[in-house]
């Protein structure tokens, strides 16, 4: 018999989510609902109406409407998507992978070292500062850095590591291969 591994688990969740009906728990009518329509009729797609545009704060102050979207036109043999469903949500995490995945890699190995170097500066000053207080003295300084370069170089290395890959992922998608996705930009943490 086959080991399941990892990998294989991974495989079947993402054809799991991939061929799963779409809204199934919401397109299912409640008991009073069901009570009225007739066992005759099953439930179409024309039951379900779609929710309607909200104002934004801008059209809210302005005084117009909202313009409703047109739907999309259903093709045959696919349900028509449900809005707010969870299985629509893993759909479309899983359809923007293979276009996240490259920029996010190459992020994340560029990126953190460079977070890495950037966090590990900002906590040696931090912890020796916090050693120090408001003393500029040198005689106070020297030997509180020497207690607050190791706790700097342990603190930058872990928040560097964390930045390095959230800035690799935040980035992947919207800007991906920028300056922010390097790490090179604002640091988060």
């Amino acid at each position: 018999m086959r080991r399941l591994t990892a990998s294989t688990i991974a495989a079947l969740l993402l054809c799991l989510a991939c061929f799963l009906p779409a809204g199934a728990e919401e397109a299912t009518p409640s008991a009073p609902e069901a009570q009225q329509k007739s066992a005759a009729q099953p439930a179409t797609t024309a039951d379900i109406k779609p929710a309607k545009a909200k104002k934004t704060r801008r059209q809210a102050a302005r005084g117009t409407e909202a313009k409703e979207e047109k739907q999309p036109t259903e093709t045959a043999g696919t349900p028509p998507p449900v809005a707010g469903t969870r299985t629509g949500k893993f759909r479309s995490f899983f359809a923007s992978l293979p276009g996240r995945l490259p920029p996010f890699f190459v992020g994340t190995l560029v990126g953190t070292p460079v977070a890495w170097a950037r966090c590990t500066r900002r906590e040696i000053v931090i912890a020796t500062r916090d050693l120090t207080g408001e003393h500029t003295n040198p005689l106070i300084v020297a030997p509180c850095g020497v207690l607050g370069v190791p706790a700097g170089i342990i603190g930058g290395a872990l928040y560097g590591a964390i930045n390095g890959i959230c800035d690799s992922w935040s980035n992947s998608a919207d800007h991906p291969y920028s300056k922010d996705a390097y790490s090179l930009g604002t640091l988060k943490l």
